[in-house]
């Protein structure tokens, strides 16, 4: 029953669980984004653990796991980092945090974030936007204006409308 498409599927740090992508069923069915949660504990009977339903109908695409945290590319929603650490007794992932590539909207659409790779030992996540090109974040990092500008960056233009870009002299040491 309503699934679409099979794209991708991670399993979680302890290997217990897979979360499955469906890439299809947004579009298909209009749900809002989903990702499947499938107990894998024995591999010849896994069982259908249950699901996250995400808060847009974005496309849910490539998502990974590091830690209790599932790193999800949601197309027009962005970047989702969804917790896995209560997946046993609530039977689905609690979202976390988010960086959205494509405000524009959230539509069941393939435009925005289709990768991320959040294994960098800094903590840095890449997000790869089919629209913008390569983003890098970082989880909880809080930009004060003040601070940013101070520090020999320079934001432009100012002030922006839809988007802005950043030039430094400030030497990048790691990612």
């Amino acid at each position: 029953g309503n699934t679409g498409y099979t794209h991708q599927g991670w399993f979680t740090s302890d290997k217990r669980y897979w979360i499955l992508g469906d890439e299809l069923d947004e579009l298909n069915f209009g749900f809002n984004s989903k990702s499947i949660i499938v107990d894998m504990t024995d591999l010849d009977n896994p069982i259908l653990k249950g699901e996250y339903s995400g808060p847009t109908e974005a496309i849910d695409h490539n998502g990974f796991v590091r830690g209790n945290e599932f790193f999800l590319a949601n197309y027009t929603a962005g970047l989702r980092i969804l917790n896995t650490s209560n997946i046993t007794a609530t039977n689905t992932m609690t979202e976390v945090g988010f960086f959205d590539t494509y405000p524009e909207d959230n539509s069941a659409n393939f435009n925005g974030a289709w990768n991320n790779y959040p294994y960098f030992p800094s903590g840095t996540i890449i997000i790869s936007d089919i629209d913008r090109g390569l983003f890098v974040v970082r989880k909880n990092a809080i930009l004060a204006s003040e601070t940013f500008i101070a520090n020999d960056y320079k934001v432009y233009p100012n002030p922006a409308s839809l988007y802005f870009a950043v030039n430094s002299e400030v030497e990048v040491e790691s990612v």
